[in-house]
């Protein structure tokens, strides 16, 4: 699941901060900590396995049996069951932070500079979503309804 590259670097410097009490977290501001090289493009990276490289990045996603989007969990979960020929799904929510700051009352200009650090991974997650959007666009009509209902009545 690819998440909002903002979203990401917001949530992991408070989860650095308010769960693990991590002393980067707590020597670095947000700004700071987003400008941090090993926490930059973090998610290119890790679907690369090296440098992040948004070609490369986007090949490896091609090559996936399934990819979604975090902010579009409930579709992405269902086109993943579908895949996957499941029958149903047994999910609870984990690991949520409710210290982390909404990415509302960020300002601005951290939110530029952690835009700025993250340039690929926000390249990579446009194509993801844009991608995800299309393969619920290409479902057909029993589906889509099937999806409709889904989403009304997941609650996780």
């Amino acid at each position: 699941m690819l998440r909002d590259p903002i979203e990401r670097v917001i949530s992991h410097y408070y989860y650095f901060k308010h769960v693990l009490n991590n002393k980067l977290a707590n020597e670095y501001s947000l700004e700071e900590f987003s400008k941090l090289d090993r926490f930059s493009n973090m998610q290119t990276h890790y679907i690369t396995g090296d440098d992040p490289n948004l070609e490369k990045a986007i090949n490896n996603l091609k090559t996936f049996a399934f990819f979604g989007i975090t902010e579009m969990f409930k579709e992405s979960l269902f086109l993943m069951k579908n895949t996957f020929g499941w029958e149903t799904i047994d999910y609870s929510r984990g690991n949520v932070n409710n210290k982390k700051l909404k990415k509302e009352s960020i300002p601005k200009e951290t939110i530029e500079q952690i835009e700025k650090a993250n340039l690929i991974d926000i390249q990579l997650y446009q194509w993801a979503k844009e991608n995800l959007k299309n393969r619920i666009e290409t479902l057909d009509k029993k589906s889509k309804i099937e999806l409709a209902t889904w989403v009304k009545s997941f609650k996780p």
